[in-house]
């Protein structure tokens, strides 16, 4: 039985927009390593960081797309959309938000973050 496991980060408690400097995050889109990811600069709107993993396994190959980006908020809603691959191929997908810079470039195994874990079947009715 696969499950899939979402790493959510908890907010800080500091107010939003207290800094002089831009949020910082990683961005890449689909990416096979973290390497591939480059830092940019988010808007005023995005408040957040977000770090997105998915594992897969295509026959007896196993591969993994990561997408990190800025974002306004943190809306989990999506997270099937983002993979490239099928449902049924997918053995696990690890997603965060986070509010500091830079945050985003390794999913999070630590207390900072609540570790949920969900069944293939409550993905795909999000999808």
């Amino acid at each position: 039985m696969n499950l899939i496991h979402t790493l959510f980060s908890l907010p800080s408690l500091c107010p939003f927009g207290s800094s002089a400097e831009p949020l910082k995050c990683y961005q890449c889109l689909k990416a096979n390593s973290s390497m591939d990811c480059k830092v940019a600069t988010c808007t005023r709107q995005d408040l957040l960081c977000f770090y997105y993993q998915v594992d897969v396994r295509v026959g007896t190959t196993d591969k993994t797309e990561i997408t990190k980006n800025c974002v306004p908020t943190c809306d989990m809603g999506f997270l099937a959309a983002l993979s490239s691959y099928p449902m049924d191929s997918i053995v696990s997908i690890k997603a965060e938000c986070c509010t500091t810079s830079l945050c985003n470039k390794a999913a999070l195994v630590s207390g900072r973050g609540l570790l949920l874990s969900l069944g293939l079947g409550l993905l795909q009715a999000l999808h």
